[in-house]
């Protein structure tokens, strides 16, 4: 029986065989392909379709920004022992990307005004 939604799956998971936390970094990375690009990585017009494009076919990398693509390639990778081992290394690949691209703007430090409130 498969549970989960089609394009998200991962393939050993399409394939209804044992799954490990893997298929979550596979999952992680169709998200995270979704939210750069606006598009799904897998699509189809049935489930049946869509299961033969993550089984099969490759997502367009070239609409990922350039210092992303090897950290979606890493979690999008059909062989589970290809694939990144677990989210700490999905933050750790972001992180390092993040530090040699310049790090992400810090966070504004809020400060309390007087009667209790806060201001950015």
């Amino acid at each position: 029986m498969l549970l989960g939604t089609a394009a998200y799956m991962s393939p050993e998971q399409a394939r209804g065989k044992p799954v490990d936390k893997r298929a979550d970094i596979w999952a992680v990375g169709a998200v995270l392909y979704e939210l750069l690009t606006g598009v799904r990585a897998f699509e189809g017009e049935t489930v049946s379709d869509t299961l033969a494009a993550v089984l099969k076919s490759e997502p367009d990398w070239t609409r990922l920004p350039a210092a992303l693509r090897t950290l979606l390639r890493d979690c999008l990778a059909r062989d589970p022992k290809e694939r990144l081992r677990d989210i700490g290394d999905v933050r750790r690949e972001l992180a390092a990307d993040a530090s040699v691209h310049g790090g992400p703007a810090a966070p504004p430090q809020p400060t309390v005004a007087r009667g209790g409130g806060w201001l950015p």
